[in-house]
């Protein structure tokens, strides 16, 4: 009974060591299609004035971080 239960633990291992090699090699064209996209477009980052109403007439006013995307077409 101990030999089966060694069996069936190396064979779950195997099957999902395979499957996790099987996704890696699937998943690298894809991969690297993100990559290059990500590459090809900047951000420009600066500190801007944001509102946020917090409810019954009352607001305030903080400093946050905002982004534009900048196309490189």
């Amino acid at each position: 009974m101990a030999k089966s239960a060694v069996f069936g633990l190396a064979s779950g291992l195997a099957v999902v060591i395979l499957t996790l090699i099987v996704v890696a090699v699937v998943n690298l064209p894809q991969a690297s299609g993100a990559v290059s996209a990500t590459r090809s477009t900047e951000a420009r980052c600066g500190l801007a004035e944001v509102t946020q109403d917090q409810g019954y007439g009352i607001a305030r006013t903080v400093k946050r971080e905002v982004c534009e995307a900048l196309s490189t077409e």
